[in-house]
C-alpha cells in the first residue's frame, strides 16, 4: 500500500532521490572544504559519500568543480585520480626490503 503525503511531509524516498544531499555527504563536504561541491553532487545523483567514488574526474568537472576540488574529493576518499597512471593506482604502497645486516655473510 502506498502512502499518500500531504505538503510539507516527507518520506524515506523523498530523502533517497529528493533535492538535498544526505547530511553525511554535507559534513563530508564540510570537513573536506568542498562544500560549494554541494549542488553539483547533488545534480550527478550523489546520494551517500561512497557514490562519489564511482564518477570519473571529467563527471565532476563538467559538473562544474575545479581540479583541486576534485583533488580533494579523490584525496578523502583515498582514490587515484584519471591522472595518475595506471601502474601506480594498481601496485601497493610497500617499503623496500631492509638491506641485509653487516657482517652477515
Amino acid at each position: 500500500m502506498t502512502a499518500i503525503k500531504t505538503a510539507g511531509q516527507t518520506t524515506s524516498d523523498d530523502k533517497a532521490g529528493g533535492s538535498e544531499l544526505a547530511q553525511e555527504v554535507a559534513e563530508f563536504l564540510a570537513e573536506h572544504k568542498v562544500e560549494s561541491a554541494a549542488a553539483a553532487l547533488l545534480l550527478l545523483g550523489v546520494q551517500a559519500v561512497e557514490d562519489i567514488s564511482y564518477l570519473k574526474d571529467q563527471a565532476l568537472e563538467n559538473a562544474g568543480l575545479n581540479q583541486v576540488q576534485v583533488g580533494k574529493l579523490r584525496h578523502a576518499l583515498a582514490l587515484p585520480t584519471s591522472a595518475a597512471s595506471p601502474a601506480a593506482a594498481a601496485s601497493p604502497a610497500v617499503a623496500p626490503p631492509a638491506p641485509p645486516a653487516a657482517g652477515s655473510g
